[in-house]
């Protein structure tokens, strides 16, 4: 997908892309995140059951708490009620 993108010519961050041996995973993601305008969530039984998944989208999350949308979701195999209970148990953590 990223590569497609790119081609159409969209910048696109993707970490797999642009870290480096020896660069901090958390601090090269929430760079990532904030220098983007929007992030495509690809919502699917692997971001549910993995944990840096997760923790990305609890960092575009909280950029959308001033309103600002960022969060362009793509449903991948999962139902409205696997989101719902997905979103529920973020919320009660």
């Amino acid at each position: 997908m990223a590569e497609l993108l790119r081609r159409r010519g969209l910048k696109v961050w993707l970490d797999e892309l642009v870290m480096k041996l020896g660069d901090s995973l958390r601090r090269s993601i929430d760079h990532g995140l904030r220098k983007s305008k929007f992030a495509v969530v690809v919502l699917s039984p692997s971001l549910f059951s993995k944990e840096w998944p997760q923790k990305e989208l609890d960092g575009l999350t909280s950029l959308e708490v001033d309103g600002r949308k960022v969060i362009l979701p793509i449903w991948h195999k999962v139902s409205v009620s696997a989101v719902r209970d997905f979103s529920r148990a973020q919320t009660a953590l």
